[in-house]
């Protein structure tokens, strides 16, 4: 199964023959990679009381390991009330525009720079060639 949320954000779902999430893949921005791949495994399913929930849960982020959970205990979860502070409710929801400066550096050759990466771009004859530098 697969959804796209504000038409941006795709995710794709595996459910097993036993109806139970095997693995979800989801593109997210990264500042050096573009949109990267983050892959979360779902495996072992077990009861614990109420609840079938899986054991282990493997997370791969851009093909590297990034979580590894070994599930032991799960407990259903009681009606809470969360209080949302007030500079958590009010936090902008979109960043602030980066601001990108350019300096020419040699003849056609710029240096890049705002956020938290730069970059040289070098001018050729039909194309520009761009370099990132984390």
């Amino acid at each position: 199964m697969s959804l796209t949320i504000d038409g941006k954000y795709r995710m794709t779902g595996m459910i097993n023959s036993t109806n139970e999430v095997a693995s979800v893949r989801t593109w997210i921005p990264n500042p050096v990679m573009g949109d990267m791949v983050v892959e979360t495994t779902y495996s072992d399913y077990r009861d614990f009381g109420e609840v079938r929930y899986p054991s282990r849960v493997v997370q791969r982020q851009g093909g590297q390991p990034a979580l590894e959970l070994t599930v032991s205990a799960v407990e259903r979860n009681p009606n809470v009330s969360f209080v949302i502070p007030g500079s958590v409710h009010l936090a902008p929801t979109t960043p602030a525009p980066v601001t990108v400066a350019s300096q020419e550096v040699a003849p056609g050759v710029f240096y890049l720079t705002g956020g938290s990466h730069h970059s040289v771009a070098i001018a050729q004859r039909d194309h520009i060639v761009l370099i990132d530098l984390p």
